[in-house]
């Protein structure tokens, strides 16, 4: 049967699909701030010498054409006065631009240059114009920030006794370059020449920067710069709101330095990754900076962790309309989010290159942000079951105990891992005889009872080990595989395997075929079902690139060896990661705060395209104890990745290592995550084709609901599961929001009969709250100890009814492994 087959919708509703892939275009991009009105609403360029350049982008009120839009034939020109719109002449069938600025010059022919004027007046008081909440900071390298140095960059000195308030400021009326304007046979091309007065604050600047604007797709926006731009705005209906303004600040363009300011229209702002945030909406827009650069960083508060996310969703109004923003680099950078409120982007190198999509909704938004960047990968159906791991169970016997412990309390339960600590001298393609003697027969019985196997595998290759007996080593020597340096030598490091490491450059063709011969020859010895990596990265441009290069080739290689859909965890990811495996949230802490922030990582990740995600049940790092352990055994039967892992040294945290009580606690929230497993599956088949979240926020569903979009300590799977977990020490009861929705006790159906309140719950040692929505049919299947036996019982369905008295559902349904 094929899945197109296997898909049976219980209502009749299809949505039609379009995948778009990651663009590899050569041309370039950035907000480029112009008054060339193709689709947006410009602030009019002041030319004032110092002036700031403005250009704000709006959205839709109609419904989206289905054609591109055609490029009008006037081309607009700047001018020292705001001009007059008027309304061009268009077909029927093709939508164009509602407005278009017009001037009394005469319109130039394509190709050529109308050039703009500078009057002869002088800026009045342009450092006191701006107000303190409209500050933008002249100096990103605020330590050297004088008022000498200030001065030199033909910056404002504004001490203020108000603390986190940048004192050396841009004025309002500052500006790098002046415009001119060109029709194209693709568009609209200003031409934005630097002032040669103006001084370089960081490095080189061009003298001339290209911008152009073109149309892309009805729902996506890109702006792409280098030293020539690419500013691809609009599509073709009428806008009526604000969502790129750069009329706050100016651009700054300059060798190892990068920047552009955006006034946001509001502060309902979600994403910026990775980072543990310990809300899901940003609250701090007093200057608060925030840093994004790949690095091995036990999560805490606002620190910079694993993976380059540099994405936002930003919920504008109260009618909920949204877009999302990503600014595709990979160097060093970070966000300021400032009073205006404004959010202000400074890199360190690479490009500006920008895409929006458009909406209206949140969810809408954050679906076209999906598929722009590539459609997620399908986990197979077993990876959806309980996991466990350890770093530290030190022997083979060991890991027998714990298997065994498991079974004796019937806990469900998929997969085991090897970590580091099954390998020989931690050297990859090795396990230790001594410690670990008869993996491959304890691996291949454990696959007999309907289980599966995970290793780990580090990207550090030892390069001294004898010659001849390390075929990771000598075969990538030969092929030429591994990092070099400045010099042109192969970078040396020191990481796990003993002596010194050695790096593959998985940007070379020839390290997928390296990689996969490995992997497939190691499957040989040891029957895995998936891998697990880490990473590590030392280059200035694609430091964080390296988590993201690794997975595919490793996805590949896995497929290759198992012959099936295998899955690969990766910590480091970077934009589109998802469409090649899942990640967990790190190394993170045995604390009632970390649990909490868990659910808000989960969301954030769904949002950036990774829905197969979750934390390190009870926590990697320190000592748990029962209760924290139980409440996260709970919460993390509905990660969509659901994994016990915890760090060497510390005291053990299986379920069973607790006794009984919380043993048969964790059975009963398992067998609720087992039982809704065809629901959960269905829910990766509409992301993976669809681009929707799984694990989601409720500001998805309710987006004008003025409670939901502050919700983080509830979530949903899909449109119709509410999930209320205890998140505080020694609670009994718990208090969740409940929508504007019906809604049903999952365990005794019985109807809540509150909508857009709050509802206090009881919360017993054994129980996690979980509701079901009305106007939904819920998939089923009788559970069991693994994922192959729960396939073969039998179906059920749950419907809750709406206040139509209807409900709709849907399941997709295969063999779980196929490719």
């Amino acid at each position: 049967m094929s899945k197109a087959d296997a898909f049976g919708q219980f209502t009749a509703s299809k949505r039609g699909l379009w995948v778009l892939g990651i663009f590899l275009v050569a041309t370039i991009v950035i907000c480029v701030v112009v008054p060339l009105v193709i689709n947006i609403n410009c602030v009019p360029l002041n030319q004032e010498i110092g002036s700031t350049q403005g250009i704000a982008t709006t959205q839709p009120t109609t419904q989206l054409p289905t054609s591109k839009p055609t490029i009008p034939t006037t081309t607009p020109t700047t001018s020292s006065t705001p001009s007059t719109p008027t309304t061009p002449t268009t077909a029927a069938t093709t939508p164009v631009p509602s407005t278009a600025p017009t001037t009394t010059a005469t319109t130039p022919r394509p190709g050529t240059t109308q050039p703009s004027t500078i009057p002869p007046t002088s800026p009045v008081n342009p450092c006191l114009a701006v107000t303190e909440n409209n500050r933008l900071d002249c100096f990103a390298d605020f330590s050297f920030s004088n008022p000498s140095s200030c001065a030199n960059r033909r910056c404002c000195w504004r001490p203020t006794s108000t603390g986190g308030v940048p004192w050396c400021i841009f004025s309002d009326k500052f500006n790098f370059y002046n415009a001119s304007v060109q029709t194209m046979p693709f568009g609209i091309r200003a031409i934005l020449t630097r002032q040669t007065f103006m001084p370089v604050h960081y490095g080189d600047a061009p003298n001339v920067i290209h911008a152009d604007f073109q149309f892309q797709t009805n729902e996506r926006l890109r702006m792409k710069s280098s030293n020539a731009w690419l500013f691809i705005l609009g599509t073709g209906y009428q806008y009526h709101r604000n969502t790129i303004d750069t009329s706050l600040g100016p651009l700054v363009f300059e060798d190892q330095y990068l920047e552009l300011t955006t006034r946001l229209p509001s502060t309902n702002l979600y994403g910026l990754g990775e980072h543990v945030h310990s809300t899901f909406m940003h609250k701090d827009f007093h200057w608060k900076r925030i840093p994004i650069f790949a690095r091995d960083q036990a999560p805490i508060l606002n620190a910079n962790l694993y993976g380059s996310h540099p994405m936002y969703l930003n919920v504008e109004d109260d009618a909920a309309n949204s877009h999302t923003v990503l600014f595709m680099n990979s160097n060093a950078m970070e966000v300021v989010l400032t009073k205006a409120p404004g959010l202000q982007w400074r890199t360190t190198g690479g490009i500006l290159d920008f895409f929006i999509t458009m909406g209206p909704m949140p969810h809408q938004a954050v679906q076209q942000y999906i598929k722009t960047i590539g459609l997620p990968y399908f986990p197979p159906y077993w990876s959806l079951g309980f996991q466990l791991c350890r770093w530290g169970y030190n022997s083979l016997n060991r890991v027998k105990e714990v298997v065994e412990e498991m079974r004796s309390y019937e806990i469900p339960y998929d997969v085991q891992y090897g970590d580091i600590d099954y390998m020989k001298y931690a050297l990859d393609f090795t396990w230790d005889p001594v410690t670990y003697g008869g993996l491959p027969e304890f691996v291949d019985d454990l696959r007999a009872k309907g289980m599966r196997y995970i290793i780990i595998l580090d990207p550090a290759i030892s390069n001294n080990q004898t010659a001849g007996t390390y075929p990771a080593y000598d075969n990538g020597v030969k092929m030429d595989i591994f990092i070099k340096d400045g010099t042109g030598k192969t970078l040396v490091g020191k990481v796990w395997p003993r002596g010194n490491a050695t790096f593959p450059d998985y940007t070379n063709p020839n390290t997928s075929i390296w990689w996969q011969e490995l992997i497939v020859d190691f499957r040989k010895n040891i029957t895995f079902d998936g891998l697990w990596i880490q990473y590590w990265g030392r280059h200035y441009d694609v430091h964080s690139l390296y988590g993201f290069s690794e997975t595919e080739p490793t996805l590949k290689a896995a497929r290759a060896s198992t012959g099936e859909r295998s899955i690969v965890i990766s910590r480091s990811t970077f934009v589109s990661s998802g469409k090649y495996g899942g990640h967990w949230l790190g190394d993170n802490f045995s604390s009632w705060p970390d649990l909490a922030y868990s659910i808000i990582g989960c969301l954030e990740f769904n949002m950036f395209g990774i829905p197969y995600i979750g934390a390190d049940i009870c926590g990697f790092n320190g000592n748990t104890n029962e209760e924290l352990c139980n409440r996260w055994m709970q919460l993390g039967a509905f990660y969509t990745y659901s994994r016990n892992h915890n760090g060497r040294g510390n005291t053990p945290q299986h379920p069973t290592t607790f006794g009984a009580k919380l043993a048969n606690s964790a059975k009963k929230a398992l067998l609720v995550r087992y039982k809704l497993l065809p629901y959960l599956y269905t829910l990766f088949y509409h992301a993976t084709t669809e681009g929707l979240t799984v694990m989601r926020s409720f500001l998805f569903e309710w987006p004008t609901d003025p409670i939901a979009k502050n919700v983080d300590r509830q979530f949903l799977w899909g449109s119709a599961l509410l999930i209320t977990p205890v998140l505080t020490q020694n609670a009994v009861k718990v208090t969740g929001y409940f929508p504007d929705s019906r809604w049903y006790d999952y365990y005794t159906g019985i109807e809540v009969g509150i909508r857009k309140g709050n509802v206090e719950l009881n919360a017993p040692y054994d129980h996690i709250n979980v509701h079901v929505r009305g106007g939904y049919i819920l998939p089923m299947q009788e559970p069991a100890n693994t994922t192959y036996f729960a396939r073969m019982n039998q179906f059920a369905l749950m419907v809750a009814m709406d206040d139509m008295i209807t409900a709709r559902g849907d399941l997709f349904w295969d063999d779980g492994d196929s490719i």
